[in-house]
């Protein structure tokens, strides 16, 4: 967390306090976003480059990383590993999509992160300027991708729950396929 020091055309520069400061490029920033000087603002560091007078310090509010640390400082059992966040993928300042499994059998992790009457995704989507937050169970990083392709193809969610539902029909047939040819080398 750190507070605007100067809003600049190409970005926003930000000081994190004992003398350090960094840079958020417009392009890292949430669309129609507005920042102002001595505002408080959060942001994920996204790089550090080095250079002739010192290291800089560059930060992301639109990375899916920045959304993922959000969860885990609002939701502890994010940071006590009791839920795991599996991916993220984002439309800065638009929507996002969160996937998430239990480590433990009695905790709904959906229900987790929303929080009671939707108190922790909202305080989350209040820090991404009112991006409209959708939590999953559990998908794999491969179906995380694929949710991402659809978020920037701008493909409608009944089409991403088609794909979804052929995926895993697909990995279903593929290990029922496995199981076959495995019982076809025992029988030989």
């Amino acid at each position: 967390m750190g507070i605007v020091k100067r809003v600049e055309h190409n970005g926003i520069l930000i000081d994190l306090g004992n003398n350090t400061e960094a840079f958020i490029e417009k392009e890292q920033l949430i669309p129609r976003e507005v920042m102002r000087n001595g505002e408080r603002i959060r942001a994920y560091l996204k790089e550090v480059r080095s250079e002739t007078k010192g290291p800089q310090l560059f930060l992301s509010r639109t990375d899916p990383n920045f959304l993922i640390q959000l969860f885990c400082l609002e939701v502890p059992e994010v940071g006590q590993d009791l839920i795991e966040i599996l991916g993220a993928a984002r439309d800065p300042g638009i929507r996002a999509k969160i996937s998430v499994k239990s480590n433990d059998p009695r905790l709904d992790p959906v229900g987790a992160c929303v929080g009671m009457r939707g108190s922790r995704v909202q305080s989350v989507s209040n820090e991404l300027a009112g991006e409209r937050i959708d939590i999953f169970y559990g998908m794999t990083i491969l179906h995380s991708l694929l949710l991402m392709q659809c978020l920037q193809q701008k493909l409608s969610l009944s089409l991403l729950m088609k794909i979804r539902n052929q995926w895993i029909l697909l990995s279903r047939m593929k290990s029922c396929l496995k199981q076959l040819e495995e019982e076809d080398k025992t029988l030989n």
